[in-house]
């Protein structure tokens, strides 16, 4: 094999490379965009859930409830940027603000140890 032969190789294995790593590239952002299009419609529809819950438990509608909500979003699986960008403004912990809820009925004489509470 001459070495003209071997850089030609070379260079067709590099370009075939490179043209791959472009169509994966491209997919990847229709991807994102698809996920990102999704957990907005996700994001649309626990807001209207928990509305529509809120307004059928006869819940006030100047009541925290609504925002607090939006503010933890326990169904979340992944966090997204609107969720980092909140958890940034608000220095409160959900987690924290769950286990306080799930806290003040626990049994006064109960240790730590038995009032944790995966999540």
């Amino acid at each position: 094999m001459t070495t003209e032969h071997q850089v030609r190789e070379l260079k067709a294995k590099y370009d075939d490379e490179f043209n791959r790593v472009y169509e994966l590239r491209v997919e990847n952002q229709k991807l994102l965009a698809d996920l990102k299009a999704a957990r907005a419609e996700v994001k649309k529809t626990e807001d209207a859930g928990w509305d529509s819950t809120l307004d059928q438990a006869g819940v006030d509608d100047a009541s925290d409830l609504y925002n607090m909500g939006r503010k933890l979003r326990l169904y979340e699986v992944a966090p997204t940027e609107e969720t980092e960008e909140t958890a940034a403004e608000d220095p409160q912990d959900p987690e924290q603000v769950l286990m306080e809820d799930v806290n003040e009925g626990a049994d006064e004489d109960a240790t730590e140890e038995e009032d944790i509470v995966e999540i």
